[in-house]
């Protein structure tokens, strides 16, 4: 049933045979045979970094966030804003959200990165709301 580099299954499906290969088989024992406290060391490592990566974008965040306040704070009392000002602080919470998308991040800071990110989108609808109360006035 065997023809050289391959079997043949009952179900006639042709399928590779294995190789003996003592040092394939050496290898193979070698990678499965990793601490598991490695394993979960190298995550740790990456996950602190995650973490640390997001509290840092995090920051950024809290201060465009007194900024978005300011503007609608100025908004709401009546006062002109500048078109550039709304647009520049868009700008910015967009950066921070494609700064927070390349963070590779598992367990509790995936959560983390989440709230960050909804964050950053409840400014930006704020700020969508800032510009058309700011730029489309009613008609008389």
């Amino acid at each position: 049933m065997a023809t050289g580099i391959s079997d043949f299954r009952r179900t006639g499906m042709m399928v590779q045979r294995r190789s003996s290969d003592a040092n394939h088989q050496r290898n193979a024992k070698a990678y499965h045979n990793v601490p598991e406290s490695k394993v979960e060391e190298g995550l740790g490592r990456e996950s602190k970094k995650a973490t640390e990566e997001i509290a840092a974008i995090g920051v950024e965040i809290d201060t465009l966030a007194r900024q978005v306040g300011a503007l609608e704070m100025q908004v709401n009392w009546g006062e002109k804003t500048d078109e550039k000002v709304v647009m520049n602080l868009i700008e910015l919470l967009m950066n921070q959200l494609i700064k927070l998308d390349a963070v590779a991040a598992q367990g509790d800071a995936k959560s983390q990165r989440r709230f960050q990110v909804k964050r950053v989108q409840k400014h930006l609808e704020t700020l969508d709301v800032l510009k058309t109360r700011t730029y489309i006035s009613p008609r008389r």
